[in-house]
């Protein structure tokens, strides 16, 4: 079960000690999520993470940091899902390099991505960190549509430790983490009951 960490939209106090520790911790992935910062401010927040922990790393924007950064990979946001073909074949030529992509459709999870590694599918539950932001799917539709995607598909929006069998159990590959954890009043703390959970589920 790939376990994921999406940054907060807003800053948190002592945000890059939090999740440099959630690192040494064993967070296997951290999706950076910062809209509106520009190329400067992503470099600048890669920079205050070690540099063992880059290829644990993928960003949401300012994708030609890839080619200065040694990180993990890229990930297609809705703003950019016009150009994933261009943007694919410009950046993914290392090994190891990955590239993932949002939906937030079923029928979604039918195109044809060749070059895409995983899928973001969000809502699942009601989320924890947007307001109206509600579940978006039948859970028997959805089971079915998961069995179907030939891309490894990974549940996002409201999902939290009362829930994650239940992802589980819907036939997603993996889990992305938001509100569950920088909405909680310890990040860390919550974070690592995660990790205990999900580390039970393999």
């Amino acid at each position: 079960m790939r376990v994921i960490l999406i940054t907060p939209p807003d800053s948190v106090e002592d945000e890059h000690i939090l999740i440099t520790r959630m690192f040494k911790e064993g967070l296997p992935l951290l999706h950076l999520r910062k809209q509106g910062y520009d190329h400067g401010a992503m470099s600048g927040y890669l920079t205050k993470i070690p540099l063992e922990f880059h290829k644990r790393i993928v960003i949401h924007s300012c994708y030609e940091l890839a080619q200065g950064f040694n990180i993990r990979g890229l990930h297609i946001t809705g703003s950019n899902i016009a150009y994933k073909n261009e943007i694919i074949c410009r950046y993914k030529n290392k090994e190891g390099f990955t590239v993932s992509i949002s939906y937030h459709a079923l029928e979604e999870l039918g195109n044809n991505d060749p070059g895409i590694d995983y899928i973001f599918l969000s809502p699942v539950f009601d989320s924890i960190s947007k307001k109206n932001y509600k579940a978006q799917f039948n859970h028997a539709e959805l089971t079915e549509a998961l069995k179907r995607s030939r891309i490894d598909v990974v549940a996002l929006g409201g999902l939290r430790l009362a829930n994650i069998h239940e992802v589980k159990a819907l036939g997603f590959k993996g889990m992305a983490f938001l509100g569950a954890v920088w909405g909680a009043d310890d990040p860390l703390k919550s974070y690592l009951d995660i990790q205990k959970q999900t580390s039970n589920m393999e």
